[in-house]
């Protein structure tokens, strides 16, 4: 295997779903911690178990299981589709969607079942861009993008 991927911590994704909480509403708390940790290790077994190393498979594997685990009280869509964009950014690349209500309307569709995980890292492919820079300005890059609202709070 090549090198492996950053991981996504816990209080990485809380901070990120008080931000959404915050620019979107919503009453906060968890409901489940261990539910919101079992998503952040369902793309680590995938990369150490299935041998999976695409980046955008394991990112949206991420996503979905927050979004489907719902440990959040509110936001765990939101909170799962942006974990997805942070991953791929930690790791080198960004998601250029044409707008906001695609992502949104795409990811919907996965969490409710009507399309797969794999059908949404193919959707999502074409828009994957690989970050230029050292990763200190991949920090910087995210910073401005999740400060632009992201706004998937109106689909959810």
């Amino acid at each position: 295997m090549d090198d492996e991927p950053l991981w996504l911590e816990l209080d990485e994704v809380l901070e990120s779903q008080a931000e959404q909480l915050a620019l979107f509403g919503g009453p906060s708390g968890i409901r489940n911690i261990g539910l919101i940790e079992s998503a952040l290790m369902r793309p680590q077994n995938m990369y150490h178990y299935e041998g999976v190393e695409d980046v955008l498979v394991l990112a949206v594997r991420l996503g979905v299981g927050l979004a489907e685990n719902h440990g959040f009280v509110d936001g765990n869509k939101r909170t799962g589709a942006v974990s997805m964009i942070e991953f791929l950014a930690i790791n080198g690349y960004f998601l250029d969607m044409p707008n906001d209500t695609t992502l949104g309307a795409l990811f919907e569709a996965t969490v409710t079942g009507r399309m797969t995980e794999e059908e949404l890292a193919e959707d999502l492919f074409p828009y994957v861009e690989p970050l230029d820079g050292d990763p200190d300005s991949v920090g910087d890059w995210l910073g401005s993008k999740l400060n632009q609202q992201v706004d998937l709070g109106e689909m959810w």
